[in-house]
């Protein structure tokens, strides 16, 4: 039994993720579901990468419908979280893409998808925040 819903994301939920690995590669040290540090809270990371100098929440959303709550609610887990960095992972849709240009995040994610997956794939700390289209 699970008090907090169901223990798996739909489909398109992994399959996300298993893009974003492929891209990324194994350069870092991957953990999925990990809860946040503190009793009680039932949050979780979807996936932590971890290297040698920096810890990095990630989330991936296939169909977000509201992009400031979903960026509200980020901030809230990356300050509770024990994270870094944040990287929001959606999909490469039209529907995603229409979503981004019509809100202004760029001071929230400064660092964009291209250099950020750049980076992670050679291993490197992106340097920042960053929402990554797959």
């Amino acid at each position: 039994m699970f008090p907090g819903g169901q223990p798996l994301r739909d489909r398109a939920h992994i399959r996300l993720f298993e893009r974003f690995r492929g891209v990324v590669g194994r350069s870092w040290d991957w953990s999925a579901e990990v809860p946040l540090p503190i009793p009680g809270d039932k949050r979780a990371w979807d996936r932590v990468l971890r290297g040698d100098r920096v810890v990095i929440g990630v989330e991936g959303e296939t169909r977000p419908t509201d992009l400031q709550e979903l960026h509200r609610r980020l901030a809230l887990k990356k300050r509770d979280g024990g994270v870094d960095r944040l990287i929001l992972v959606l999909a490469d849709s039209e529907w995603c893409r229409r979503l981004i240009r019509l809100n202004d995040l760029d001071s929230a994610f400064p660092v964009p998808g291209k250099a950020a997956m750049k980076a992670l794939a050679e291993g490197r700390d992106p340097g920042g925040d960053s929402i990554v289209l797959i």
